[in-house]
């Protein structure tokens, strides 16, 4: 028969830092203070976005409307953007909305709206199938 040494325990009974005898209040009147403070600053700021969100949408309606009053598009308004990024230095956003105003202006020639129209040949007879084909030929 073997018999095992007794080892020490690391912690002493109700010490070990995960036990319930060892949790503490960690919120006191300051921190509770110092949450409520943070909130209402975060509540004000949010609002504050809020608003000036609601101004800004304001803003761009009624210059939406002024554009529509002189008949603006919206590749004059891309090129307007363009023309302020590169005022910004900013040359690959106005080199990038360049590109999207010349597909407006010159579409690419490789480019070719096909129809694709799927019909059963067991619904068709032989003379509207036959019709059918010789159409298809034809475009």
């Amino acid at each position: 028969m073997t018999v095992t040494p007794i080892t020490k325990k690391k912690y002493p009974a109700g010490t070990h830092p995960n036990s319930l005898a060892a949790l503490t209040a960690t919120w006191d009147s300051d921190k509770a203070r110092e949450a409520q403070l943070k909130s209402a600053a975060s509540r004000s700021a949010n609002s504050q976005k809020r608003n000036d969100m609601k101004a800004r949408l304001k803003l761009l309606k009624s210059m939406e409307e002024e554009l529509r009053a002189d008949k603006v598009d919206s590749v004059d308004v891309l090129r307007l953007i363009a023309y302020e990024k590169m005022e910004e230095g900013d040359m690959d956003a106005a080199i990038e909305i360049f590109k999207s105003i010349a597909e407006f202006e010159k579409p690419k020639l490789a480019r070719v709206e096909s129809k694709v129209e799927e019909i059963k040949a067991e619904s068709l007879t032989d003379e509207e199938l036959m019709a059918r084909i010789k159409e298809a030929l034809k475009e």
